[in-house]
Formats: structure tokens, C-alpha cells, sequence
């Protein structure tokens, strides 16, 4: 979820956007340390 609301908000030109996770997957995933699968 958080990846397509980052997604989204790109799409949406959002400027400004904060995130927190206590995942470390999904962190890494964000940093672009991982790649993501999409359904």
C-alpha cells in the first residue's frame, strides 16, 4: 500500500511527501535497494 500511495502521489505531483515504516522490506523497497513484484 505504501508503494502505490507513493505511486499515486507522483502521478499526483505531490511536492512534498513523508513516510514512516518499521518495515525494513518495504524501506528497501522505497530506497530502491529492492525490486517490487506487482500483482
Amino acid at each position: 500500500a505504501l508503494i502505490a500511495g507513493m505511486k499515486l502521489a507522483k502521478e499526483m505531483e505531490v511536492q512534498e511527501l513523508k513516510a514512516q515504516s518499521d518495515s525494513q522490506l518495504v524501506a528497501n523497497q522505497v530506497a530502491g535497494e529492492f525490486e517490487t513484484k506487482d500483482p
